[in-house]
């Protein structure tokens, strides 16, 4: 998605927004739509386990060859029931006119 996303637009300010070309728009948004719905399908699959992956990766690495010792500290805690806390979504803001210095919302 992140990469969709990055060669279909243009930069607009340094590791800040960016510009979707007009022509682009609606090509853009169905094809952005689409990651989000995949992302939400492939969330909405996996993270029902969640607890049983940091258990299995826990696991894992602690037996492995660098004898690592893995702790649940170094998880970050469960997802909550909020769809916004893991997933995507996407946000367009105001027009910006060539003359302006600045985008009006």
């Amino acid at each position: 998605m992140y990469t969709y996303h990055k060669l279909h637009t243009l930069p607009w300010q340094d590791k800040g927004p960016r510009v979707v070309p007009n022509a682009m728009y609606f090509e853009y948004t169905q094809a952005m739509r689409g990651l989000i719905n995949n992302v939400d399908g492939m969330l909405n699959n996996h993270m029902p386990n969640f607890a049983a992956y940091v258990n299995l990766d826990i696991a894992y690495r602690s037996k492995s060859a660098s004898g690592g010792r893995a702790q649940r500290g170094d998880y970050p805690t469960a997802p909550s029931s909020s769809a916004s806390a893991w997933g995507s979504n996407m946000r367009f803001h105001g027009r910006c006119r060539m003359r302006a210095t600045s985008c009006s919302t």
